[in-house]
């Protein structure tokens, strides 16, 4: 048996149009707690650097401008696509033999910044608590959804 738990992590740094400024980028995911055999250890590795590579690409997007929970539904996609873990296609079955998915979501977000070019500014980020906009979504018990954390994603962002 491998470990326990598996993770994966991408870093990645990208240069943003006009200004020439670096951001650094992370993306962690974790793909539930249990043992894997061995011999589907690489698989579940592969599983990790797709949805990893998925996830960055939607925070790379037009020089940085990808937000972190647009990343998250994609990479979580990538899991509920797979029919590898316990989530979407992969779902465990309920007493009845049905697939039930849960899923949630949470975020902030802050005004963009006049004249940033990626609409982004750490400086507006730290300025106005109360401009501050607070975002969450989640399912329960969901039957006939193919992806649950995209219902959840567009909940959170209808409200």
């Amino acid at each position: 048996m491998s470990k326990s738990v598996s993770t994966g992590t991408g870093v990645s740094n990208i240069e943003t149009g006009s200004s020439m400024e670096q951001i650094r980028m992370f993306l962690g995911v974790h793909i539930g707690a249990g043992f894997i055999k061995e011999k589907n250890d690489e698989a579940y590795r592969e599983l990790l650097s797709r949805a990893l590579g998925i996830g960055m690409s939607v925070l790379k997007r037009d020089g940085g401008t990808g937000t972190a929970h647009e990343a998250v539904a994609a990479t979580v996609r990538v899991f509920e696509e797979s029919g590898r873990v316990n989530c979407g296609r992969g779902s465990n079955l309920n007493i009845d033999g049905e697939v039930e998915c849960d899923a949630s979501i949470m975020y902030t977000t802050v005004p963009s910044a006049p004249g940033s070019p990626s609409g982004k500014s750490n400086k507006s980020r730290r300025s106005n608590r109360n401009e501050r906009k607070r975002h969450f979504a989640s399912t329960g018990a969901v039957k006939g959804i193919s992806s649950p954390i995209t219902l959840c994603l567009k909940v959170a962002q209808a409200a």
